[in-house]
């Protein structure tokens, strides 16, 4: 059957697009029209998208045939640049697709289509994603619909934006800092923001009123709605008036966006607020022009810079397409029908460290998306949705009022009673307890006062706490408006959520973070040490089932989520790397196992704490956790799902389909317990990992797998002491260790750091190490460390902290038995003719795989483990190797004594690892075959980020 026309089906594709988003129709989607382009009246665009409030997007489709990708591409960047007759704007994206062959228009709905796409950032350069013309992403029409909205976002306008904003805010907040010397009215801005006086705190005055100018500017002319220029006179913008046209809106409603800033511009002097009002307008109006549609989300990006606090409050700032993946995955987790508008209206979403709003902002457009698909206007829904279904806290006035803004700013100008925006109050702050109405003995913990019901009652519907953000609202009944109290009506009861999504702070309640501050965590808003340490004492009162103190107050907010999601609800979560492997964070991934199911573990597999971050600022890995939670009654040990990106998602369109990879791919799973697979790029390896554990050798290329005999180590032998035990305080200890002296022999041999020196001079690379250290007995000590002697010493040691790409061996051996210290504790096996297996194995490449796999690799190119998890490393089983195959590997020890290693992640060339390896599978009657696979299988994993560190002696990437 011959295959049908491209112009039918692109007919079918521009008719299927409008039925997915209520904007879009016959006027602003043209399907292969002609006088479309501006100076090219002949020109025909297969589906041209004009996006109202962003840039149009030029599809171009073909059916599938070799060279596609490059023909596509030229084809749809050729588009680019170009100029849409009625409007005026200027084409800066399209989307390539391709149309499987033999597809017909009635099958087009639900066809897996291929598409990319191209996005003009900066100048001329355009940007292809994915890079390579023969890559693509795989997706129906609902998902290209996705992708249209994603790139209708100007990156240009964005980068632009984002300059003026910045040069703007920086030049009106130095001439605001000039006029401060003049009219000392510093500290009061700083206390409507809750920050010290400083440039930081000028710049985020600036910045709300800029704001408000934006979003004054979104909304006038709506109802009751006066015009920005109703401030204005002949000698400018004029302080009382302005004052009194935002206090006109705060009475129709916009009470989050306009409170703030009218404090703002209250505590400033009128002579020095007119020029003020004159710059804020100024800029507003230059974003206005550019078409900078998405000022709020700029806006917010900005602001983190401007928080003093940042280190102490951790506000660290989601990067906007992080929160797109989170919101996405989280959104996916939920079991809503989207056509059923009772279902949605019913729903209640929180972040309760909600900062300026980011995901609270992205979950409200994943879920608005998933609306339009379903037929249903999102615009008609925005007014439940800000009354009724999404909250925010934060502590931070200003903080909240961005959050309000970017919410509401999904559809300007539909009015609503009251926001769920509220800001808590937080630490022992007197003159505001009496302001508010509330205890001033209690001490307040902002977000984590929720975790009790008596917080609830207490405060909110005794005293009715609204906050800076929101102190009230209004109902509005004709042409009357009526204020109420909103902050007796604010829907937070426990088991009552579907969803919380939070990036919540990672400060600890100690003072690992600064040795001046008494407790980190609660140093915020120059909180005094006394205050502090009630705050702290305070939160250890709360209940509490996944916090831990040195966690941090993450764990703690992970109690929060737990306690106000419903059962069926879903956690979302921006977390440090550390809770997949961290000792403190032990409890609250026990409680995650047993409490939720479901759980999603998303980290990235590259290199560079800051590159594996989903936040700006941290400079630490972090991971995005989605679980379930089960009902309350059920308790079960759940497995979790690990997922690895490439990089963090730099696109809106990135973070959707690695969104869809993470739910669609055969990612590894594994108990929470030993999170291996967390932050490997190449997944064929943590299979052949998985199945070594079980005894099985999987090898890449290979149709079968062959058995292997693998244990537990404890098994075969068993460790030594912890160091402590040998040179700790008294009585725990009973060593000095100290340095050889040259020329004499120590009684008391001791392999104690890394980096010990061989004979030739030669860095910890052979199979036999010399002891660097010696232990003398304490005075008095002596049967006491004679003891310890005997107890502990050994020829073999096995290292604890592996520095992959500088060091080569996980097990060594000393020419005589010593003691072994922090990084070669000893390794006792249990039968002396066990040695030889052991050194073999530890240091063949699947012996270093293993301890990398079973070890935390929170550093890159560093794998740990704890003491008292080596008996946990599986080991080739020497009790069940034959005598003959003991006596040979003796016989390959031998051999191998005078040979030296590379470090271990150059085992790909290291040909002594190489032989090691090829005499391993030799001992073992496995066939020489395998090599060529385990060749393979070495490459691929001295490729990982995690074993290379980004050193330059990793291999070379394909060309």
């Amino acid at each position: 059957m011959p295959r049908q026309r491209e112009e039918i089906l692109n007919a079918q594709l521009g008719s299927l697009l409008i039925d997915r988003h209520p904007a879009w129709n016959e006027q602003n989607v043209h399907i292969d029209s002609t006088d479309t382009i501006r100076g090219d009246a002949k020109l025909k665009i297969d589906v041209l998208v004009e996006n109202p409030g962003g840039q149009p997007v030029a599809i171009e489709t073909k059916f599938d045939q070799s060279m596609v990708g490059r023909t596509l591409r030229k084809q749809v960047e050729d588009r680019i640049g170009l100029v849409v007759n009625e409007t005026g704007k200027t084409i800066e994206s399209g989307v390539s697709v391709v149309f499987p062959k033999g597809l017909t228009s009635g099958r087009l709905k639900q066809a897996k289509l291929r598409y990319a796409v191209h996005q003009l950032v900066r100048d001329s350069v355009v940007k292809r994603w994915h890079v390579n013309d023969d890559e693509w992403m795989h997706g129906t029409v609902d998902d290209l619909a996705d992708a249209v909205e994603a790139v209708s976002l100007s990156e240009k306008l964005i980068n632009e934006s984002e300059e003026l904003l910045s040069s703007g805010v920086q030049d009106a907040s130095s001439r605001l800092d000039e006029c401060q010397v003049r009219g000392s009215f510093g500290a009061d801005l700083a206390s409507v923001l809750h920050q010290s006086e400083s440039q930081q705190t000028t710049r985020m005055a600036v910045s709300i009123v800029v704001n408000a100018f934006v979003f004054h500017y979104a909304i006038e002319g709506h109802s009751q709605i006066p015009d920005v220029l109703a401030g204005h006179s002949a000698r400018g913008f004029q302080k009382r008036q302005v004052l009194e046209t935002w206090q006109q809106i705060i009475d129709v409603n916009y009470v989050p966006i306009f409170s703030v800033a009218t404090d703002i511009l209250t505590t400033i002097p009128t002579r020095f607020a007119n020029p003020l009002l004159d710059s804020a307008n100024e800029i507003a109006e230059k974003l206005l022009a550019i078409g900078a549609t998405t000022f709020h989300d700029l806006a917010a990006r900005m602001f983190q810079t401007l928080i003093s606090d940042r280190k102490f409050l951790a506000t660290f700032y989601t990067h906007p397409e992080s929160a797109e993946l989170l919101a996405e995955l989280a959104v996916r987790a939920l079991t809503v029908d989207w056509s059923e508008r009772e279902q949605i209206e019913s729903l209640k979403i929180a972040d309760f460290a909600c900062g300026t709003g980011t995901l609270l902002s992205a979950t409200q457009r994943v879920i608005y998306r998933r609306l339009r698909r379903a037929g249903l206007n999102d615009e008609s829904l925005h007014k439940a949705f800000m009354e009724k279904i999404l909250v925010g806290t934060d502590i931070m006035p200003s903080a909240a009022h961005l959050c309000a803004s970017m919410l509401s700013s999904a559809h300007p100008s539909i009015g609503y009673l009251q926001s769920l925006v509220r800001v808590l109050p937080y630490g022992t702050d007197t003159s505001l307890s009496e302001a508010r109405g509330l205890d001033s003995d209690k001490t307040y913990l902002g977000a984590l006062d929720l975790l009790g019901s008596e917080f609830a009652q207490n405060i909110f519907t005794e005293h009715g706490i609204g906050t800076q953000v929101e102190l009230g609202g209004e109902q509005v009944s004709g042409s009357k408006t009526e204020r109420v109290d909103t902050g007796r009506d604010f829907p937070i009861e426990h088991s009552s959520f579907d969803l919380v999504i939070m990036n919540p702070p990672f400060t600890r309640p100690t003072n690992h973070e600064s040795t001046t501050v008494p407790v980190p965590s609660f140093a915020g808003f120059d909180n005094s040490a006394i205050e502090q340490a009630a705050m702290s004492k305070e939160l250890r009162s709360s209940p509490s089932i996944f916090g831990h103190g040195n966690a941090g107050l993450g764990s703690n907010f992970m109690d929060l989520a737990h306690t106000k999601l419903k059962p069926g609800g879903v956690m979302a979560l921006v977390l440090p790397f550390t809770f997949l492997a961290g000792k403190a964070w032990r409890p609250a991934r026990e409680s995650l196992e047993r409490h939720y199911r479901n759980i999603q573990i998303v980290s990235i597999a590259t290199t560079g704490s800051t590159r594996r971050a989903f936040s700006a600022d941290t400079g630490m890995a972090e991971c995005l956790i989605v679980a379930t939670k089960n009902s309350n009654d059920v308790l079960m040990d759940s497995t979790a799902t690990y997922a690895n990106l490439p990089n963090r998602p730099k696109m809106f369109v990135e973070a959707q389909e690695f969104a869809r990879q993470v739910c669609a791919r055969n990612w590894i799973e594994g108990p929470l317990s030993s999170a291996y697979a967390a932050g490997i790029r190449d997944l064929e390896i943590g299979h052949t990992m998985v199945a070594l554990s079980t005894g099985k050798l999987v090898l890449p290329r290979e149709q079968d797998s062959v058995e292997i005999p693998i244990a537990p180590l404890s098994l075969i032998a068993e460790r030594g002491k912890l160091s402590r035990d040998i040179n700790g305080t008294s009585p725990r200890g009973s060593f000095d260790i100290v340095d050889i002296e040259i020329g004499t022999v120590p009684t008391y041999p001791a392999l104690w750091k890394h980096r010990a020196r061989i004979s030739d001079g030669a860095t910890e690379r052979g199979f036999v190490v010399q002891p660097d250290k010696q232990g003398i007995p304490r005075r008095g000590q002596e049967k006491a460390a004679a003891k310890t002697w005997h107890e502990t010493n050994s020829r073999l040691h096995h290292t604890i902290d592996f520095q992959l790409n500088s060091q080569s061996l996980t097990i060594c051996k000393t020419p005589e038995p010593s003691l072994g210290g922090r990084a070669w504790p000893n390794l006792k096996p249990f039968d002396p003719c066990h040695e030889a297996p052991l050194l073999i194995w530890g240091n063949s490449t699947l012996g270093l795989m293993q301890f990398w796999w079973q070890g935390t690799r929170q550093q890159q190119g560093r794998a740990s483990v704890s003491l008292s998890r080596i008996p946990e490393l599986y080991t080739l089983d020497a009790t069940r190797l034959s005598s003959a195959q003991l006596k040979q590997c003796y016989n390959i020890l031998e051999v191998f004594l005078s040979r030296r290693f590379l470090p271990a992640n150059e085992a790909y060339r290291d040909d002594t690892r190489k032989d090691l390896d090829a005499a391993l599978l030799s001992m073992l009657g496995l066939p020489s075959s395998l090599n060529g696979p385990l060749s393979l299988l070495r490459l691929k994993w001295c490729s990982e980020p995690s074993v290379h560190g980004g050193k330059p002696t990793r291999p070379p990437t394909p060309q």
